[in-house]
């Protein structure tokens, strides 16, 4: 069978578009299933951030922070600032609404032969889908927390405050050098 140069683009084509799909989290438990989500992880910085507003580019590097803007489509746009991984990671998330809580459960993996010793600060990017206006609390299940670690959890009313930033502090590595 004679394989023409557009075969071999199309196979290359599809196996990078099978990786990422691969790399993306997809699985049957719930906490890695992108098709059982209420939003998605959309973004990510290298390590060190993008720090795009001006309201990220004042906050400090021992806070984890999160951005929230609700622009009233029904689509909750939020920034973790400051999220802690390892420094050479594949980033996961799943982002699910439940009543008025919304949560968002970070996550990394290492294919083999992949992965650092060390760790670094990344900026991700959500967009969380059919939200209405009201009051929700969000959270966010981050990696790298002490027990002492406030858990990164709070509430907003989105009918009144459309946007706003939310930091708790972190008092060790890899938030501080």
């Amino acid at each position: 069978m004679k394989t023409g140069k557009y075969d071999l683009r199309f196979a290359c084509l599809s196996l990078f578009m099978l990786l990422i799909f691969m790399t993306q989290g997809c699985g049957t438990d719930k906490h890695t299933n992108p098709l059982n989500s209420s939003g998605a992880l959309v973004g990510q910085s290298e390590y060190g951030g993008f720090r795009l507003s001006a309201a990220i580019d004042t906050l400090p590097d021992n806070s984890s922070c999160i951005e929230y803007n609700f622009v009233g489509d029904s689509i909750l746009y939020i920034r973790h600032v400051n999220a802690g991984f390892n420094c050479c990671p594949l980033i996961a998330a799943t982002v699910d609404v439940k009543g008025d809580e919304i949560t968002i459960i970070e996550s990394e993996s290492f294919p083999e032969g992949y992965g650092c010793n060390c760790l670094c600060l990344f900026d991700l990017d959500y967009e969380v889908y059919d939200v209405q206006p009201g009051i929700y609390t969000i959270s966010v299940e981050e990696l790298y927390l002490t027990g002492d670690d406030e858990p990164m959890q709070f509430s907003v009313n989105l009918s009144e405050s459309k946007s706003g930033v939310f930091c708790v502090e972190r008092g060790h590595y890899p938030w501080l050098d």
